[in-house]
């Protein structure tokens, strides 16, 4: 079984939903701490007709001590309206927001979010079941009895779910507690995914990288599994 782990994201990027595809089993890493510097578990970028348009989910004070399955949303500040306005007005002319409209409507205005990876988690599955990913998900808070940090905590979820192949990234988050010798001793396969130049079809002129998966997704809906599977392969670390 493939599985691989990442901090549960804003309406990620796309390269994040590369890994999650070509996994059997998508863990969640909710129970590490929250970054104190300024990350994607809050936010990230949708395209508009003059640029980016960066959507922040207000949190509450940080801390290093609390957890990312802890940090609080703010709703003191009405973020929900907000972002939908600005989601809907941009991508209302796209090929398949009109498909899909009610269903993400339904949870930025229809559902109140106390905890931002309850939010990201709800968002990240809605949208690949809606792309026709087949991975499964679990939280890795729901899996009890670790008790490491780094590398050994990874090794221990893979252990608990009896995986035999880890697929990991390669960017500097990806390989700050990552000791592919420690693994492989442990009789874990190591991948990686690799992806073509992201170049596909968007709303208004220039092309802009770096965009939510939202961005692919309403101009490709049902079919956004299918441009990963074409776009992307796992190879050997």
């Amino acid at each position: 079984m493939k599985i691989s782990i990442h901090q549960p994201m804003y309406i990620p990027w796309i390269p994040y939903f590369f890994k999650l595809f070509h996994s059997d089993l998508f863990v969640f890493f909710d129970d590490v701490q929250y970054p104190r510097s300024k990350n994607y578990n809050n936010r990230n970028y949708i395209k508009g007709p003059k640029g980016l348009i960066l959507l922040t989910v207000p949190i509450k004070q940080r801390s290093n001590l609390i957890l990312i399955n802890e940090i609080e949303i703010n709703n003191e500040i009405n973020w929900q309206k907000k972002h939908w306005k600005s989601i809907y007005l941009n991508y209302k002319k796209s090929k398949y927001f009109s498909k899909y409209k009610d269903k993400f409507e339904n949870i930025y205005l229809n559902q109140k979010w106390n905890k931002i990876s309850d939010l990201n988690i709800s968002l990240i599955i809605l949208i690949s079941k809606l792309s026709n990913m087949n991975t499964k998900f679990v939280k890795s808070s729901d899996i009890k009895n670790k008790n490491s940090n780094g590398g050994e905590k990874i090794l221990q979820i893979i252990k608990f779910l009896e995986s035999d192949t880890y697929i990991t990234g390669k960017g500097e988050g990806s390989l700050k507690y990552f000791d592919k010798e420690y693994f492989i001793k442990r009789n874990i396969n190591i991948k990686f995914c690799s992806y073509n130049a992201l170049i596909y079809d968007q709303m208004f002129n220039n092309f802009l990288k770096d965009c939510s998966i939202l961005d692919l997704f309403f101009n490709y809906g049902e079919n956004t599994g299918k441009f990963i599977s074409d776009n992307s392969s796992l190879d050997d670390f």
